[in-house]
């Protein structure tokens, strides 16, 4: 096994490396859990949720507290997130990930593809409250880079927090394919991180009451509660493949439309859910049921 890092070093064949199936995709995946490079630890999972701005909650990315969305510049998948002006966005590991990491003063390293208008416009930081914090910035203008920071867990770490920031007052600063992993290296591909989607629950959105064509951007579970009676006939911002899962309240909505393609009318009543998908031009039924 051979793995290419940013700084040109590498893990050869000699080196010791934990190979084991991808828990949350058992059937054909393999990753790379943590092994032993220059004698010292290095892990390859990626610790942090939504780097890669894939998975949105309205108009908020999952798992960090600021970002709009992009879909005209991005690295990698369909999206990016673009910060403008001086703000910055942060993504909190979990406690048990802070309590591991700050456990034996761990190294960990943060890189990702990040993009802006002007030298050190993008950077990306890592924080545990304790030692000062560590960065990368870019050093390109209006091309994507690759930057990465190192940082040393304190053992009187209050968080381990990964922060985008933005540095770029005329134009913005877009960043993408953000990962976090345990030791001094990250790797200069990251495959998509079994903690991406699969490893946490998605929330649940709620549609407005009355909206005939409700959005389903950025979200697959929905609470319809209607306060009045409402046909919706469409759902708005849906993609390819798109499966939405939908948990009614009461009786008050009925699902009629062209590109809603059901088994059979429907009129909804307290805790019914249904599941749909989407095919680019219609929405087809999954599954139904009538739940007391």
């Amino acid at each position: 096994i051979a793995l290419d890092y940013t700084d040109g070093s590498s893990i050869a064949n000699s080196a010791t490396v934990a190979i084991g199936l991808d828990p949350f995709r058992p059937n054909d995946t393999i990753f790379l859990g943590r092994g032993i490079y220059a004698g010292k630890t290095q892990g390859f999972q990626n610790l942090l949720r939504n780097g890669s701005f894939e998975y949105w909650n309205g108009s908020l990315p999952l798992n960090w507290d600021l970002g709009t969305k992009e879909t005209n510049i991005f690295k990698i998948g369909s999206t990016s997130a673009k910060l403008t002006g001086v703000e910055g966005a942060s993504n909190l590991l979990p406690t048990y990930l802070k309590d591991y990491l700050k456990s034996g003063e761990r190294w960990v390293t943060a890189g990702g593809w990040v993009r802006s208008d002007i030298v050190a416009g993008a950077s990306i930081r890592i924080v545990d409250g304790a030692n000062p914090p560590s960065s990368g910035f870019n050093t390109l203008v209006n091309t994507w880079e690759y930057v990465f920071a190192k940082h040393k867990v304190s053992t009187s770490a209050t968080v381990v927090r990964v922060d985008i920031i933005a540095n770029s007052p005329t134009v913005g600063s877009y960043f993408d394919g953000i990962s976090l992993v345990e030791g001094e290296n990250v790797p200069a591909y990251m495959p998509k991180p079994y903690t991406d989607a699969e490893a946490f629950v998605l929330p649940i959105i709620n549609f407005t009451s009355g909206d005939e064509t409700p959005s389903v951007l950025g979200g697959n579970i929905f609470k319809v509660d209607n306060s009045g009676a409402t046909t919706i006939s469409a759902f708005d911002d849906g993609v390819v493949g798109q499966k939405i899962t939908l948990g009614f309240t009461n009786a008050n909505t009925t699902l009629s439309g062209n590109t809603l393609k059901l088994s059979a009318a429907f009129t909804s009543t307290a805790n019914d859910t249904m599941v749909l998908i989407y095919d680019g031009t219609n929405w087809l039924e999954i599954s139904r049921s009538r739940n007391p």
